[in-house]
């Protein structure tokens, strides 16, 4: 059985999977952009984002790893596999898995 999570795990969960989609798409180029020059969207937990941001692209490996080793901390190592890249279906593939209650 795995760990139940709790309503301020969930909420964490699901800021850091929009915080580590941010910086994971850092290194999207712009060759993602629409014939019209805008980018696709993400619809995160909480923020919509452009599939290409202006973060350098270096930045990906020093805030994503972090923050997978702090959801991994949160859901446990067994649960980790589920959690493929912190994307709002995964979070909330989470939540139905450990059968907790969504915020």
């Amino acid at each position: 059985m795995y760990k139940k999570l709790n309503q301020d795990e969930i909420k964490l969960l699901r800021l850091l999977a929009d915080a580590y989609n941010f910086a994971n798409i850092a290194d999207v180029h712009s060759s993602y952009a629409e014939d019209d020059g805008s980018s696709a969207k993400y619809k995160g937990n909480y923020e919509t984002m452009e599939m290409v941001n202006e973060l350098n692209p270096r930045i990906v490996s020093s805030v994503c790893n972090p923050i997978s080793k702090a959801v991994t901390s949160i859901i446990g190592e067994e649960l980790h596999e589920y959690w493929i890249n912190g994307s709002n279906y995964d979070v909330d593939e989470l939540i139905k898995i450990t059968n907790s209650e969504g915020v």
